[in-house]
Formats: C-alpha cells, sequence, structure tokens
C-alpha cells in the first residue's frame, strides 16, 4: 500500500465538469490499482452519491471512498476534519479546480516523501505574494493549498485556529500562522515539486518554472489561479506574475490569437469537460 492517500473535493455547489476533469487525469495518470481516491463530498446529504456516478465505469467507481461532510466553511475546513478522522495517514490534498498534468504525478510525489523521510509539506505551488490580510511583508513564502502533502498528524497542529471564514483559510495559506511557517518553525521542510519531481527550497522557487513562471511549463497540478495566468492577455499574466515574485520577473508574451483560444477553451467548455469525449478515461 502507498503511504499516501490522495484526497479530492467535490463541492455539491460546483459545476460536475470540474470533477470530472480531475477524475479523468487522475485515472488518465493511473498511479496504480492499490492507489485509491477519497473524496470528500461537502454539501452532499450523508447518503447521497453524484448523480454522474452512474455514467462511471464501474472500475472507476469501485476505487472511490467518500467521506460526507456538510457544506459548511472552506475547502481546508473539509480538510482537518479528514485529518481528525484518521490523523496517521498522509493525505495529499486537491481541491476543487485541481487538474494533474504530469503522467508520473504520484510518483513524483512518494519520491519526494521518502526523500524528506515522511516529515514536512510538499506542495505542487508556491508563491512569494503578501496579500493584504497576511500583516506579512513581501517577499512572503508560502506553500499553496492546492495539490500539497502533508501528515495528518502535522495538519491538525498547524490548523489549531478557526477555520470558519475565508479570511481564517488564508491565514493558514499565507498569513503569519501560515503551514510553511509552521514547518520552518521547527526546521522541518516546506519545498515545491515539480512535474520531473526535483524539490525546490523556498530561495529557489523562482526558478521552478511551476506557478507563474515562463510558461508554466514544469507544473505538475493546475488549478483556477494558474489558469488564469496560462490564458490572461500579457498585462494580467505580468500582473499575476509581480504579485507572485516581484517586480523582476518577465514572463513570456503570448499572441492574442492564442489568448482567446486559451481564454475560450477553459471558460466556455471547462478544458472540454463539456464535452464527453475528453472524459474517455472514466466514462461507460
Amino acid at each position: 500500500m502507498s503511504p499516501i492517500q490522495p484526497v479530492y473535493l467535490w463541492r455539491k455547489g460546483n459545476p460536475v465538469e470540474w470533477a470530472l476533469a480531475f477524475l479523468d487525469c487522475f485515472f488518465r495518470y493511473d498511479p496504480g490499482d492499490d492507489v485509491r481516491l477519497l473524496i470528500i463530498l461537502k454539501g452532499f446529504d450523508k447518503t447521497e452519491r453524484p448523480r454522474v456516478f452512474k455514467l462511471l465505469k464501474p472500475t472507476v467507481v469501485d476505487r472511490l471512498d467518500l467521506f460526507h461532510t456538510t457544506d459548511e466553511g472552506l475547502d481546508l475546513t473539509a480538510y482537518r476534519k479528514v485529518c481528525a478522522a484518521d490523523p496517521q495517514k498522509n493525505y495529499l490534498f486537491f481541491n476543487s479546480h485541481s487538474r494533474i498534468i504530469a503522467p508520473n504525478w504520484f510518483e513524483c510525489y512518494e519520491k519526494a516523501w521518502a526523500e524528506i523521510g515522511s516529515d514536512g509539506l510538499i506542495g505542487a505551488s508556491g508563491s512569494y505574494e503578501a496579500p493584504d490580510f497576511s500583516g506579512k511583508q513581501f517577499p512572503n513564502p508560502h506553500i499553496r493549498t492546492n495539490a500539497f502533502l502533508i501528515s495528518g498528524k502535522d495538519y491538525l497542529e498547524a490548523a489549531h485556529f478557526s477555520l470558519a471564514t475565508k479570511a481564517d483559510c488564508h491565514r493558514l495559506e499565507a498569513g503569519a500562522d501560515s503551514m510553511t511557517n509552521f514547518f520552518v518553525a521547527q526546521n522541518k521542510p516546506a519545498l515545491v515539486m515539480d512535474a520531473d519531481g526535483k524539490l525546490f527550497a523556498s530561495d529557489d522557487w523562482p526558478k521552478s518554472a511551476t506557478f507563474r513562471l515562463e510558461h508554466q511549463q514544469k507544473l505538475i497540478v493546475h488549478d483556477n489561479r494558474s489558469a488564469k495566468y496560462h490564458h490572461g492577455v500579457s498585462r494580467r499574466r505580468l500582473l499575476h506574475a509581480k504579485a507572485s515574485w516581484g517586480n523582476d520577473v518577465r514572463p513570456p508574451k503570448l499572441g492574442l490569437g492564442q489568448t482567446v483560444v486559451r481564454y475560450f477553451w477553459a471558460i466556455w467548455f471547462y478544458h472540454g469537460y463539456r464535452l464527453p469525449y475528453f472524459a474517455r478515461s472514466i466514462m461507460r
């Protein structure tokens, strides 16, 4: 059995295409039959399952474990409930917007987790951004709270305060009490990992070609924020990049035609998942 438990947040109020997109990439880049996917069903009734389950392959449904929770709080609130149920596991948390884009993603996480002795924090992306709410000054290195790997015990210790509001969750991601700072204070690693499985300490994150850097070509998992950079016009990409990495960053420019195609593919077609063909790895 793998030492890592992947977890996906499926909120009832979200478009079903988001979940189909994640399930498709998870099983297209299948980590192996011994790896089960835990799905947090947030806002569903206790015995309710998404209707789209009827359209999924039985082999897919058989690999899913379900964790029901109310719709109170946000994603980090739900993650804490999962950790509280079994603090001894190591959890790889994916939010509702996640899209795995690296075929060897699970192997990379397993190898990296072993490399740090299963004690620390590994994320698919990080940022130096210091939002107004954080009370921090730039640079403010923090692992972003999507596609991050952490032990249940450590998550419960780091997330010891209220997670009832968006401000609370921002505090856990990028505030003075962030998960990253929790590990730094203990001299434990908080690292970004790229699509090749290479690990980067915070000083080297701008060299990782991941979140809001270059063409994000080494990003292992996309989400809504990386997507805005991906399909944004050049001016918008520059603003995003500067917010994360400072005024010296210079993202490559995109042509207007390329920008328009990327934008409509993402916004109108949910990266294709409104069209059943693009979920072929999971649909009957």
